[in-house]
């Protein structure tokens, strides 16, 4: 079994430099591990594990710069957020009443 560092110790780093080498992502998070898991089996030209860490669990994994993106959500409005949360209270009014 893997040992465990501090939550801050366990980190993902994320190499993007401007040379055409691939993104190198070395992690710790267990969804992100899991995602790059599946998309390397997938799409093993584009993506391939490179280190395993086996004694503290981290991965390292390379990544063809054109297939990472970043991206930034905005929060909600007031508006955006009231309608969400009545759909939300809606949904659970007529799940219950299906039973």
């Amino acid at each position: 079994m893997a040992k465990r560092g501090l939550k801050e110790e366990r980190e993902t780093i994320i190499r993007f430099d401007e040379t055409d080498e691939p993104v190198i992502i070395y992690t710790f998070n267990a969804d992100l591990k899991r995602r790059l898991k599946d998309f390397a089996s997938k799409y093993p030209d584009l993506c391939r594990k490179t280190v395993e860490d086996k004694e503290y669990g981290g991965m390292t994994y390379e990544l063809e710069k054109s297939r990472l993106q970043i991206r930034f959500t905005a929060p909600y409005s007031k508006e955006r957020r009231k309608t969400a949360e009545e759909s939300v209270r809606k949904n659970r009014t007529s799940i219950g009443k299906d039973k």
